[in-house]
């Protein structure tokens, strides 16, 4: 069973697994569903999670291709919190701009003003 979740603030699922912090991320053959998408797989707690992009946040399943259990609000729930879908990432930046010359001389207009179907905000350095 495949659960979508909608994510509000910009998001590169890719990014955010293979960029170095995320160390039990991998990706998956291409195709591996058959789907025509790119899914992750990692361990979230106790379970096994494959993971894509959508067009408006993140694609689920809970225990890979075989064995695969129900998904439930619960199972969103973490994996909101993982990806900390609560924070105001440009409150953040904005916070971090008023301490970092590098940050503070960034236009964050595309960031701010990104709408669905935008490319992705490309990052700071």
């Amino acid at each position: 069973m495949v659960r979508e979740i909608e994510i509000q603030q910009p998001f590169d699922l890719g990014l955010s697994l293979t960029m170095g912090q995320a160390f039990r991320w991998y990706a998956l053959p291409p195709d591996f569903y058959g789907d025509g998408h790119n899914w992750f797989s990692g361990v979230l707690g106790e379970n096994l999670i494959h993971i894509r992009q959508t067009e408006n946040g993140v694609a689920y399943r809970v225990g890979g291709p075989d064995g695969e259990r129900e998904l439930d609000v619960y199972d969103d729930q973490k994996l909101m919190r993982y990806f900390r879908e609560d924070d105001d990432i440009a409150a953040i930046y904005a916070d971090i701009s008023t301490q970092d010359n590098h940050i503070a001389e960034l236009d964050f207009a595309q960031f701010k003003q990104r709408k669905r179907g935008s490319p992705p905000f490309g990052g700071t350095r």
